[in-house]
């Protein structure tokens, strides 16, 4: 078995670096980061300097947060729209070992991202003479909590919907976006508006709202931290707990996406 989910995870990485949709989005979406910190290269002072790292690690991070869960939507929409799942899963390879191997592999690249973002970011602050601080190494290890979280969401979404309706239902149907319209709704009824009407909208969507996962987890907590790149022993003890939070997540969408695979039908 183990042997088998190995196998998986080294065609799925395989996979990824053929993919020419994944390679010109991902070169697409780094050349356009690039260009945006071109001004912050003209400027030639220690505080600029410092500016440009929190810029730089900043973007490094978007774009793993961003290429992480496409991966797994790429990978798993090819399979299940080219109908080339039924070759994947067989007995000796059941669907929750191909899931696994695709969360494992998208895994290894974030982390591959965030690794090669924190290294980037050491090495111009040596090259520039400003001291390295420890709130960079938090922000990417949060960054990369982050990108397993949005993965999870991603991959299970995938197993169930379009990967069009996919990308339209994290952009515009976050967790954040049902906050907002509880908020909405609490209002009016503080007002006296409609009150049944809102009663019952307001209890929907907070029922929605706890079940979407937090892409964000504690980040009223760690907020500081990406204001001032200086990381606490106050900072780093919420660290564990977003890890927890990434992991249980991590564990429900598996299994989620186990039971809508299993009740598929693959002509």
């Amino acid at each position: 078995m183990a042997r088998i989910f190995l196998a998986n995870v080294a065609c799925n990485l395989r996979f990824y670096s053929r993919n020419r949709l994944l390679v010109l989005f991902g070169l697409i979406v780094l050349a356009l980061g690039c260009i945006s910190t071109v001004p912050w290269l003209l400027m030639s002072s220690t505080v600029r300097h410092f500016e440009m790292l929190q810029a730089t690690s900043s973007l490094l991070s978007t774009f793993a947060l961003v290429l992480t869960p496409s991966l797994s939507l790429v990978l798993i929409g090819s399979h299940l729209r080219g109908r080339t799942i039924k070759m994947v899963l067989t007995k000796v390879c059941p669907p929750g070992l191909w899931l696994a191997s695709t969360l494992v592999s998208a895994t290894l690249v974030s982390l591959l991202l965030h690794s090669f973002g924190l290294a980037l970011t050491a090495t111009l602050s040596v090259v520039w003479g400003i001291p390295f601080q420890s709130g960079f190494v938090f922000v990417f290890a949060d960054g990369f909590l982050r990108s397993i979280i949005v993965l999870s969401y991603v991959s299970f979404l995938s197993v169930v919907l379009h990967p069009v309706i996919v990308v339209l239902t994290v952009l515009a149907l976050g967790e954040s976006t049902f906050y907002q319209l509880r908020f909405l709704a609490l209002t009016g009824l503080e007002a006296g508006r409609h009150p049944i009407l809102l009663s019952v909208l307001e209890k929907g969507l907070g029922a929605v709202y706890a079940v979407l996962p937090m892409f964000n987890p504690l980040s009223d907590k760690t907020q500081g931290v990406y204001t001032t790149f200086r990381a606490t022993g106050y900072d780093w003890k919420f660290l564990p707990w977003i890890a927890a939070y990434t992991a249980g997540i991590v564990l429900f969408f598996w299994l989620a996406s186990v039971i809508a695979l299993r009740r598929r039908s693959f002509p």
